[in-house]
């Protein structure tokens, strides 16, 4: 039997007793249930027990057990294992909380001239001790107007950060606004990534 939790609120297609196929669509990842970032809570059972299916032995048997995967050649040869990612970025017009930002509130914000602050935020896991994050915020003319530049002083399961500047007397010039993050591991470019909101 196989458990699938968390998933994304009428999302599901399938239906108790329904039977199903290896690649056959059964819902999308959600926020659903008691978590904290979107992902998909997995588990395999064999007589009630949990069962590892990197190597079908029951979970409380620990790791360092010989291979015997429960997933076919071909699936098993295509999963990597990603110890860092990102789970989002977007905008907000003032200081944006996070669990909001996991639940869409600033999908359709609107940014004017006269919006009181822009703020772009960044929603990532795995960050690791010694990595280096850095955010900007660029003009339409590529003048930085907001730059957080700050060592990780230990591991961080998720990593919520945000970097922006408050509305100039004048206004916010017409142009799209960029915002721009990477996170630097031993000298290397761990993520990075970028989005961009215009304001007319």
């Amino acid at each position: 039997m196989t458990q699938y939790a968390h998933m994304k609120k009428g999302s599901v297609v399938v239906h108790p007793g329904q039977r199903v196929a290896a690649g056959d669509k059964l819902g999308e990842v959600g926020l659903s249930g008691n978590t904290e970032f979107p992902h998909l809570h997995f588990e395999v059972r064999h007589d009630g027990q949990a069962v590892d299916p990197f190597t079908d032995e029951p979970i409380a048997a620990g790791c360092g057990l010989t291979d015997h995967p429960l997933w076919r050649p071909e699936i098993a040869k295509a999963m990597v294992y990603l110890p860092s990612g990102v789970l989002g970025t977007g905008f907000a017009v003032g200081r944006p909380d996070s669990e909001a930002a996991r639940h869409g509130a600033y999908a359709d914000v609107a940014f004017t001239k006269d919006s009181p602050a822009l703020v772009f935020w960044i929603d990532l896991f795995g960050i690791q001790p010694g990595d280096r994050l850095i955010q900007r915020l660029l003009a339409p003319n590529g003048e930085v107007l907001a730059e957080i530049d700050q060592p990780a002083d230990r591991s961080k399961a998720q990593y919520f950060g945000f970097v922006g500047t408050k509305r100039p007397a004048t206004g916010w010039d017409v142009g799209s606004y960029r915002g721009a993050f990477s996170v630097l591991r031993g000298g290397r470019t761990a993520l990075e990534g970028a989005a961009a909101i215009a304001i007319p």
